[in-house]
């Protein structure tokens, strides 16, 4: 009996650890697609950001103005367009790992399924004497 036990546990630890596994792998794929995507927006905001400076420094006289402004306006139009795209790109990676983790936790049930529990037979009485 004290085998069976062990052998239950050991089975259920197993089924416990290998669903863990699986959403560690998750979590991690999804923590580095986001880092990627936030360090290309970040650099792509300091592009825009010095891309800016430089059409600043480049105003000589108040006839430059409007040239200035109609750039401004195309940096963060453009801008908003990559961000408005990384935000739709999110949207799908989280739409897939959603996907993922719902098939991560059907096995994990699937596997949880096929530990069975080993009920003792009852003891049998003693005689009186």
């Amino acid at each position: 009996m004290q085998q069976q036990f062990i052998d239950l546990m050991t089975k259920m630890n197993q089924v416990s650890i290998d669903a863990t596994k699986g959403l560690i792998d998750i979590n991690t794929r999804n923590f580095e697609k986001f880092s990627q995507q936030q360090a290309e927006l970040v650099t792509e905001g300091l592009e825009v950001g010095a891309k800016q400076m430089k059409t600043v420094s480049e105003i000589k006289t108040v006839q430059d103005i409007p040239a200035f402004f109609s750039a401004q306006t195309d940096d963060i139009k453009s801008y908003g367009e990559k961000i408005q795209a990384s935000v739709q790109d999110s949207m799908n990676k989280l739409s897939e790992s959603s996907d993922e983790l719902n098939a991560c936790m059907k096995k994990g049930m699937d596997a949880a399924a096929t530990v069975s529990v080993v009920t003792p037979a009852p003891a049998k009485a003693k005689k009186a004497a």
